[in-house]
């Protein structure tokens, strides 16, 4: 898949550049940026250009073309929940929708024209005044915590959803750190309110990651128990892996953060699987994600939420981890990763179920849900 290039957005970048005498390519500049670049020069002797006559000529061939979209065309995702009714009248938006911004000058001014639906379209804060709202729910939130007279308000803010991620270092490249619930050390700078993503359609049919991973061989043993099953699904044993190939790419370990760990699958098992037009049920965490990623296999994964933020009732399917408190806190430690991960993921919600094999039809209806749309990637956290 092409990727295109990531949109200029960020004001602060410009300042940095500009300042210091930087270039600007203007072919992966949307329009706000290029209006706000053009302000910083204000004697025309200052303002240099070199010319390229050929590629002035590609410019107006790819103008007049009609699947033109130039860089004022690309989606994000939305981190956090954007109120229509605020100071400034915008289209109201829920964190982790997908939104298409198609216009980053609307109306003249610095602000976004998006279209969530066809028939849903309107403005939304751009890059800056966006993160300045992220900012003050987090600001208002931490001291509505910390105020025990405003418990109501504070259930009112904690309706209000914000995704914390970080934004990727040029330099660095690859998955970002993990993002504290603080506004300390000045991380807040670091937080965006906005993530590129790229869409992607798979072709084959996709592998399937469950959360909590416990899960994953209780649930996989009893998708596969009735023979029709064995149709559309299949799964990859794990098997040990050597010392010398457990850091390799196409090799993926059941428990990455436990050295000790031996057992594995290897990417040509699970291709072996979806060449067949299989699902294949992995029982990888959730910290595989980003290496499938970087392989080109995209993932469905399915969390299921427990009734009442309790795991007492799919404690069967856990092997022996322990106390039933040491396996509710795992789970909410993957809980967390869920919101880190740079690709969708699919939430059971507890009213979806009631017995197992109600959650095992929901498993199989999500699945087939899942597999017919369309997988959104952040494909800036894999480089």
């Amino acid at each position: 898949m092409k990727k295109r290039s990531k949109p200029n957005w960020g004001r602060k970048w410009l300042q940095q550049v500009l300042s210091g005498g930087g270039s600007l390519l203007l072919s992966q500049c949307t329009a706000e940026v290029a209006h706000f670049s053009l302000q910083w020069w204000t004697q025309p002797a200052s303002l240099k250009h070199r010319a390229n006559l050929e590629a002035y000529a590609t410019l107006c061939s790819q103008l007049a073309a009609p699947s033109f979209l130039g860089a004022d065309s690309f989606y994000v995702r939305v981190n956090l929940d954007i109120d229509p009714s605020g100071d400034v009248p915008f289209l109201g938006a829920r964190c982790d929708d997908i939104t298409h911004v198609k216009d980053t000058r609307y109306q003249g001014k610095y602000q976004w024209r998006c279209c969530c639906s066809p028939l849903l379209a309107g403005a939304m804060p751009n890059y800056n005044r966006a993160q300045q709202l992220l900012l003050l729910r987090l600001r208002t939130m931490a001291s509505e915590q910390k105020n025990f007279k405003k418990k109501v308000l504070s259930r009112k803010a904690a309706a209000r959803r914000v995704r914390l991620v970080k934004a990727v270092a040029p330099s660095a490249g690859g998955p970002s750190t993990q993002v504290l619930y603080t506004l300390s050390h000045r991380q807040e700078e670091q937080l965006i309110p906005y993530s590129l993503v790229q869409p992607v359609q798979a072709g084959a049919r996709r592998p399937v990651l469950f959360s909590p991973s416990p899960l994953s061989r209780g649930l996989i043993e009893q998708l596969l128990q009735p023979a029709m099953s064995q149709l559309q699904f299949n799964t990859c044993p794990p098997e040990p892996i050597p010392a010398t190939e457990r850091c390799q790419k196409h090799v993926f370990m059941l428990n990455p953060l436990i050295p000790d760990d031996s057992l594995g699958i290897r990417l040509q098992s699970i291709q072996d699987i979806v060449s067949q037009d299989k699902h294949c049920l992995l029982e990888l965490s959730l910290a595989n994600v980003q290496g499938l990623l970087k392989q080109g296999v995209y993932p469905i994964v399915i969390h299921i939420q427990p009734k009442n933020k309790k795991y007492g009732r799919l404690k069967k399917w856990f092997p022996q981890c322990g106390e039933e408190k040491l396996i509710e806190d795992l789970c909410r430690r993957e809980e967390l990763q869920l919101e880190t991960l740079p690709l969708f993921h699919h939430t059971l919600e507890p009213s979806r179920w009631s017995s197992t094999d109600d959650l095992l039809s929901a498993i199989r209806s999500a699945i087939d849900s899942q597999q017919r749309a369309v997988a959104w990637v952040e494909f800036e956290r894999l480089q």
